[in-house]
């Protein structure tokens, strides 16, 4: 995973999603209930404006937005190309 993705999602996720929550990569998001669905609407859409990334229909499952960093890994292999 992308330090720099990890980075800029936490930065988003601290000042836009949940400023009043002290969000950490490891926080739990989803099973924990902080994250709802406009905030995983927010999320996609910031994912596709910062990283030209977008997140396929197969990506949008519960366990890549648990919490930061497992989205961080989905983004950055999202944004490796294939050989």
């Amino acid at each position: 995973m992308s330090s720099e993705v990890l980075e800029k999602l936490t930065e988003y996720a601290r000042a836009e999603l949940f400023p009043a929550t002290e969000v950490r990569p490891e926080t739990a998001l989803v099973s924990s209930g902080l994250l709802k669905s406009v905030d995983t609407a927010r999320i996609v859409a910031y994912v596709h404006e910062e990283f030209g990334v977008r997140i396929p229909l197969a990506g949008l499952k519960r366990d890549n937005f648990e919490n930061l960093g497992r989205l961080a890994a989905l983004v950055t292999s999202l944004r490796t190309p294939t050989a």
